[in-house]
């Protein structure tokens, strides 16, 4: 296999949270054109065990992603407007975000830019 084959696309965004680098990945990236995150021990400088894929009806690309203050939730954003937060410890879904107000099976009409955590182990204000 060559070694273009091999490496990852360009990073378009990542985030990183120091509090369980011990236990499991804890920095999330997401690449270019990509529809999948990539998690990392960044202890080791390594890629994790998991590569967490947003199970959606269409596969479109990640296009933001962000880590739980308490280290054990990575979310992702894609640019058909799906969010889904997955556990990093073992890859496994945990859900995703709809708008229940618009009857719609995101988050959003449009790409997600970005998704911020705000505060401390609030992963449902996402």
């Amino acid at each position: 296999m060559k070694e273009e084959e091999i490496k990852l696309k360009l990073v378009i965004t990542f985030d990183v949270v120091e509090i369980r680098e011990h236990d499991w990945g804890n920095v999330v990236t997401c690449h270019m054109d990509t529809p999948q995150a990539y998690v990392w021990r960044l202890q080791n400088f390594v890629l994790g065990e998991h590569i967490p894929t947003p199970s959606t009806d269409k596969q479109t690309h990640v296009k933001a992603c962000t880590i739980s203050a308490c280290g054990n939730f990575a979310i992702l954003g894609t640019e058909g407007g799906w969010i889904e937060r997955f556990i990093l410890q073992s890859g496994i879904s945990r859900g995703s975000y709809v708008d229940i107000a618009k009857s719609q099976s995101c988050a959003h009409d449009g790409e997600v830019h970005g998704i911020e955590n705000k505060g401390k182990d609030d992963t449902e204000n996402i």
